[in-house]
């Protein structure tokens, strides 16, 4: 039998947004004053909001609460966020908490109704790992198994050999480091919310390579389970080849 390089759950700290263009009506509430606007972009961090009027209604730094009707949900979704730039007409905001669960599913859909899109060769947008989850009040408290989760994932390794393979200009050749991965997982099972892969070394075709792996991520058989999105990470070595072990 063969076996691939060792894994492990590790602390992935890095906060990657992938923005996509949209068109949302958003409510912003500044203290008593209420500014409708339309987000032009959208990711797990922020938007970039264009309001009527040239004028400058947003200062730097306040925190402002949002509501934004996202498509498929019967709520209107409200979170917090912090203006980090104000020009005429428009500004940019990063949101505090909140809406992570809530806004990866709405990108997850409109990434799979226009593929063309994506940015990555995966339709599932990558997220803030420590921002705040959404939790259902209608789902139950139980957590994904541990076991089932490991064991979709590790079904994945021929897929991210393959991705390797891709960008080798040998086959002799070994590309160093290592990969973390963190994958948002959906209580319905299979497609995840949202996946981050990160390369610790530099190695040949970087980007296609990390987007490579991140959709054989996404594309693992994760196990349903009855309560909120959680995150998982893992680390494993990105070509550790093989080794004979005898029987």
């Amino acid at each position: 039998m063969q076996q691939r390089g060792n894994h492990a759950v590790t602390a992935d700290e890095r906060r990657v947004h992938e923005r996509h263009a949209v068109g949302l009506a958003m409510r912003v509430r500044d203290g008593e004053e209420v500014i409708e606007c339309r987000g032009e972009n959208l990711s797990l961090g922020g938007a970039c909001l264009v309001h009527h009027g040239e004028d400058e209604k947003f200062k730097i730094g306040r925190v402002v609460d949002v509501e934004v009707d996202l498509p498929g949900l019967k709520q209107r979704t409200k979170l917090q966020a912090e203006v980090r730039w104000s020009a005429r007409g428009r500004a940019g905001l990063m949101f505090r908490s909140g809406a992570t669960a809530a806004i990866a599913a709405f990108l997850t859909a409109l990434l799979s109704s226009h593929p063309a899109s994506a940015a990555a060769s995966t339709s599932v947008p990558e997220f803030d790992p420590n921002a705040d989850v959404v939790l259902d009040m209608n789902a139950g408290g139980e957590r994904p198994d541990e076991y089932s989760v490991l064991q979709a994932f590790e079904q994945q390794y021929d897929d991210f050999d393959g991705c390797v393979a891709k960008v080798k200009k040998r086959a002799d050749q070994k590309l160093p480091g290592d990969v973390e991965v963190a994958v948002l997982l959906s209580p319905k099972g299979k497609r995840p919310l949202g996946v981050n892969a990160q390369l610790t070394s530099k190695v040949p075709s970087s980007e296609s390579l990390r987007q490579c792996l991140r959709s054989a991520v996404a594309a693992a058989p994760y196990p349903a389970y009855d309560g909120p999105p959680v995150v998982v990470q893992f680390s494993f070595e990105l070509d550790p080849g093989s080794q004979y072990i005898a029987p």
